[in-house]
C-alpha cells in the first residue's frame, strides 16, 4: 500500500540471457505514519473514517477514550460495545465512574435511563430508583416484595365495619431487622375501650365470621396468639379512649417458642371486643411482614 511505482531496465524477459534484470521500486511520496507502529495512516484502525488513525486521535486528545480500551467513544457506542441510554455522546460507564449515584443499585446502568424506560421501577415518582430506597430503609417496604408500601400496601383482607362504623386497620413500626428487636404492631380505628390482642400465622387465610365473629380471621393455620402475659409473649390490651392499641413482642422470646427466620413473611392481625349493637367480636384487616 502506499504512492508508489515500478521502473526496470533490460529485457523484462525472465528466460535466457537477460534472466534476473533489475526492477527498481520507487516511492513517489513519504509514507505518513502518525503514531509510529510500523503501519501506514491510510492502512491503519480508523474506526470513525476521519482519515486518521483512531492511536493518533486518542493521543492528541486522549478525553475521546474516556474508558482506556484504546477505541475511540465513539465507535464503542456506535458498535454497541458501551451504552450511551442518556444520549450525551459518553459511555455511561464513564459517566458513572465519574459520578457512581448515577447508578445507586451498582448494576452499571444509569438509574434515571431504568426508571425512563419503566416508570414501575419509580413508583413513587421521586427520581430514586425503589429498590435503593428500600435498601437504604427497608421499612419502607415491610411485605419484602420489592415494591414501596406507599404504592403497593402490606396490608390485605379488608375488615368488616365495627360499631364505629369504620374498619379496624393494622399498621406495624420500628424495624423488620429480626437481629434489631425494634417491632411495635399496632391496631386503630377499634371502638374505644374495648379489650383485644393480637395474632400472627406464617402465612395468610381467610374465614369468615370465625366463632360467631362480625369479623373475618385472615391467618392461615396454624395462628399464634399474643395474648400470654405470665411469659412475657403477650398481653390483654385496651383500645382506650382513642380506640388504638400496640404491643412490642420479643422476637427472642414469641407465642409457642416460633422463632422468625430471615426471610419469612409472617402475617399479623388483631382481635378485638365490640358491642353491635350487642355483645360481639371483630377483626382488623391483615398486614404480612418479611423479616430479614
Amino acid at each position: 500500500t502506499g504512492p508508489y511505482h515500478f521502473e526496470s531496465w533490460g529485457n523484462d524477459d525472465d528466460a535466457g540471457d537477460n534472466a534476473g534484470a533489475l526492477y527498481l521500486l520507487l516511492f513517489d511520496s513519504v509514507v505518513n505514519d502518525c503514531d509510529g507502529n510500523g503501519v501506514p495512516d491510510a492502512c491503519d484502525v480508523d474506526c470513525n473514517g476521519n482519515g486518521q488513525p483512531d492511536a493518533c486521535d486518542i493521543a492528541n486528545d486522549p478525553s475521546i477514550d474516556c474508558n482506556g480500551n484504546d477505541i475511540p467513544d465513539e465507535c464503542d457506542i456506535a458498535s454497541g460495545f458501551s451504552a450511551d441510554c442518556d444520549g450525551n455522546l459518553r459511555p455511561d460507564e464513564c459517566d458513572i465512574a465519574d459520578n457512581p449515584s448515577l447508578d445507586c443499585d451498582g448494576n452499571g446502568k444509569i438509574d434515571f435511563c431504568e426508571y425512563g424506560a419503566d416508570p414501575a421501577l419509580d413508583c413513587d415518582n421521586n427520581g430514586v430508583l425503589d429498590k435503593c430506597e428500600i435498601a437504604g430503609d427497608p421499612t419502607l417496604d415491610w411485605n419484602g416484595d420489592g415494591v414501596l408500601d406507599v404504592c403497593s400496601s402490606p396490608n390485605y383482607c379488608t375488615a368488616n365495619p365495627n360499631s364505629t362504623g369504620q374498619i379496624a386497620v393494622m399498621s406495624v413500626s420500628g424495624s423488620p431487622l429480626i437481629v434489631d428487636n425494634n417491632f411495635t404492631l399496632t391496631a386503630s380505628q377499634m371502638p374505644t375501650f374495648q379489650y383485644g390482642y393480637f395474632l400472627m400465622a406464617n402465612g395468610k387465610g381467610f374465614i369468615p365470621n370465625v366463632g360467631g365473629s362480625q369479623g373475618n380471621l385472615c391467618l392461615g393455620t396454624p395462628f399464634y396468639r399474643f395474648n400470654n402475659a405470665s411469659n412475657g409473649t403477650g398481653a390483654l390490651l385496651s383500645s382506650g379512649s382513642q380506640g388504638t392499641f400496640s404491643f412490642s413482642p420479643n422476637l427472642t422470646n414469641l407465642p409457642q417458642g416460633v422463632v422468625f427466620q430471615i426471610g419469612e413473611t409472617w402475617s399479623f392481625q388483631a382481635w378485638f371486643r365490640d358491642k353491635n349493637p350487642t355483645k360481639t367480636s371483630n377483626f382488623t384487616d391483615g398486614i404480612e411482614v418479611m423479616f430479614r
